[in-house]
């Protein structure tokens, strides 16, 4: 059984900084760093990679050669800095992709050993002498969400001195009726506990989004209860001046009696599978027949069911979809 979503995905960047004091006597410092790189810097080979930057502390050109990065408490020393200057006062990108065997004096891109925890995680900043610089324990991440070392929220600056300071963060969006199978329309709440923030919503896949200098906002704004009486994807997300937005929350409402008759080609999906004609619907000759048909919506709802929603390139596309 699968549902279809419409594919689009957009991504709100803001900035969270290092809740971990500087260490003033120290030449370079871990400054800010990006876990979940959806949408921002890429490397020579086009991902987006997670990154950490490094600052200049002196008033002269340095050579980050013999530091270490690690992201493991038990092993300081687990990547060492290949040889690159960086200015006076400088700041310098490095990309924790993993991909350290690419680094070479002929390479653009520094890439460390390791990458960055999504769901929280450790990094330290060690000297040529193996003394400990700097050391995080930073909590949970969020997309195009960077972190750094004054506690506060700011628009990404990779490579920059960090500006332009959000308030806080807008606490996440509630849905009064939690996602699964329904048999009957239903009528679904979304709150927030942030005064003054407002949601937005959107029930064809989008993710909800105010928009940028570069594309208009996603989504309706919530002003009651939303009714539901067809499978539905609900995606929502609270946003307020000066804030963070919160993240998008995603309820997937499944009617089985639809799905059986769920149409086979919908529009905006591949309609072949490598060379074979692809077909998301179930087959007429099974939903048809006597021996069937009348357990078919039992069927469905008793099974264990996944309601994957994520752009239609990342499930089917040629080159990384992961069908």
């Amino acid at each position: 059984m699968m549902t279809v979503p419409s594919p689009i995905l957009r991504f709100a960047t803001a900035l969270l900084l290092l809740a971990t004091p500087a260490v003033a006597d120290a030449s370079f410092q871990l400054t800010e760093f990006l876990a979940v790189n959806a949408s921002g810097v890429q490397d020579s080979d086009g991902d987006h990679t997670d990154w950490i930057e490094l600052h200049n502390t002196t008033n002269e050109q340095l050579n980050l050669i013999g530091w270490y990065l690690s992201d493991d408490p038990d092993n300081p020393l687990k990547w060492k800095a290949p040889s690159f200057k960086v200015a006076a006062d400088g700041h310098r990108i490095l990309l924790a992709s993993g991909k350290a065997n690419k680094n070479s004096i002929f390479q653009v891109d520094v890439h460390a050993n390791f990458t960055l925890g999504r769901t929280g995680g450790y990094l330290s900043l060690s000297d040529p002498d193996g003394t400990l610089v700097q050391e995080i324990s930073y909590p949970e991440q969020h997309a195009d969400v960077s972190y750094g070392i004054d506690d506060a929220f700011y628009r990404p600056s990779p490579g920059a001195v960090n500006k332009n300071r959000f308030e806080g963060v807008v606490a996440d969006t509630k849905f009064s009726i939690d996602r699964g199978f329904l048999s009957e329309a239903v009528e679904v709440e979304i709150t927030t506990e942030t005064e003054g923030a407002r949601i937005l919503y959107t029930v064809n896949g989008e993710t909800p989004s105010e928009g940028t200098l570069f594309a208009g906002a996603t989504g309706q704004v919530y002003e009651g209860p939303i009714r539901i009486e067809n499978t539905t994807t609900l995606r929502a997300a609270a946003f307020k001046d000066g804030h963070l937005a919160s993240n998008t929350d995603t309820h997937t409402y499944i009617f089985p009696e639809q799905v059986v008759r769920q149409v086979a080609n919908p529009e905006g999906f591949p309609d072949k599978w490598v060379n074979y004609p692809a077909d998301y619907g179930m087959d007429p000759r099974v939903v048809d027949d006597p021996a069937y048909r009348d357990e078919l919506v039992e069927g469905l709802s008793s099974i264990p069911t996944m309601s994957i929603v994520m752009a239609t390139d990342d499930l089917f596309g040629a080159e990384k979809g992961i069908w």
